[in-house]
């Protein structure tokens, strides 16, 4: 999702100095590293869950304790997510 990729990229570049053709290499070679089985999540407290990759691409949400990939989200989830990246971006 763009906008998480965006979150990233903020924290990265205002706090180590990350500049953009830095980030594209950095994305680029994390993609053709072999990822851990490692998840992580962030939880709204109102029973929905991001759940991320270990280079903190989003892979799926939580709703209600029930897993979805991203690409099988109804529209009403997509739009929960949507709000959800939002206020992760603060």
């Amino acid at each position: 999702m763009k906008l998480l990729d965006d979150l990233i990229f903020f924290f990265l570049h205002q706090l180590l100095g990350m500049s953009n053709k830095i980030w594209e290499a950095t994305i680029e070679h994390a993609k053709e590293c072999v990822l851990e089985d490692k998840y992580y999540s962030y939880c709204d407290g109102q029973g929905v869950m991001i759940l991320f990759n270990s280079i903190f691409q989003p892979v799926g949400a939580m709703f209600n304790h029930s897993y979805h990939p991203l690409d099988d989200l109804t529209a009403s989830q997509k739009v929960t997510f949507f709000y959800l990246e939002i206020y992760l971006l603060g």
